[in-house]
């Protein structure tokens, strides 16, 4: 079927939308770490299961050493190191002007994949990425209040979000292109799995070296951000991922990265239905700049 990896990479952007409205509610009880931490090792079992429903074992089969290598490090890239930075660049900056900065997230991965995976891009392609990415960032680039905090604090804080953000993004960038190079001839649940387990092992050594184990106990009282963070490990952790490694598998890293970043658009929705905001000139202008970009990607695949 042709676009199914462009299709899978939508199908990730709207489970990382919904993941992402379940940990902005989650988020005012519980910290960044114990979000991020708790929904990879509910992930575990989760994918354990599918993998039991669709192959018969919940155990991976044995994984070439350098992919399996190539895997873990793509979790400790992503679900580690890029979920951290972006979550801490949302505390410095906001959220919105956190993402504008992270959409340069396509560019970076496809630059990646032509150095690393030697995959080529026609200058209609191109195009079509920075239009793409240039939409999202134009939507989602209304300024935000970050407190009443003096100008050099203000600035401070400012450089630090921008650098996690593009931490974030880099990690994330990595983190796909690994996977895809690790991939070869290993089934997607499996690669999904291996990267959870990293990832929670890292968390792991996380809480024992800097002794969170006590806080992460009182996490626990709160029901209703314990439920949300179970919504966003089924819908992001586990479906969201098996369909970011299936697109990145069936398609180019950088077409899967652009289309993937969709998901700062596809929160815009909810923000007005639910929370009332005002939909802006800016954001108008900017979802049709995307959808022309990612018309113009395809069109040139």
């Amino acid at each position: 079927m042709r676009y199914t990896g462009e299709l899978a990479a939508l199908g990730s952007a709207l489970c990382w939308t919904a993941s992402a409205l379940s940990i902005r509610a989650a988020g005012r009880h519980l910290g960044v770490l114990y979000i991020t931490s708790f929904r990879t090792l509910l992930a575990i079992p989760l994918l354990a299961l599918m993998l039991s429903i669709l192959s018969g074992s919940p155990i991976p089969a044995p994984v070439a050493p350098w992919s399996l290598f190539l895997i873990v490090l793509s979790g400790w890239c992503g679900l580690v190191g890029g979920d951290l930075c972006l979550f801490r660049a949302y505390i410095l900056i906001g959220p919105r002007q956190a993402m504008a900065v992270a959409t340069i997230f396509p560019v970076i991965t496809a630059l990646i994949g032509v150095t690393l995976l030697g995959e080529h891009y026609s200058p209609l392609q191109w195009t079509g990425v920075f239009i793409a990415v240039s939409g999202v960032a134009l939507a989602i680039s209304e300024g935000e209040k970050t407190g009443n905090l003096r100008d050099g604090v203000m600035r401070e804080r400012k450089t630090q979000g921008i650098l996690f953000a593009l931490g974030g993004a880099i990690g994330q960038s990595f983190s796909l292109v690994l996977a895809k190079k690790g991939m070869v001839g290993i089934d997607t649940l499996v690669a999904a799995e291996v990267r959870a387990v990293a990832a929670a092992t890292a968390f792991l050594l996380i809480f024992s070296i800097c002794g969170l184990w006590p806080k992460a106990k009182l996490a626990f009282r709160h029901r209703r951000s314990m439920a949300m963070i179970v919504i966003s490990s089924v819908v992001g952790t586990c479906l969201g991922t098996a369909l970011s490694l299936a697109s990145v598998r069936l398609t180019k890293t950088g077409t899967a990265a652009t289309l993937i970043s969709l998901v700062p658009l596809f929160l815009i929705p909810p923000a007005i239905l639910f929370e009332k905001e005002k939909l802006s000139y800016r954001a108008v202008v900017g979802a049709v700049a995307t959808f022309a970009g990612i018309s113009l990607l395809l069109s040139a695949s």
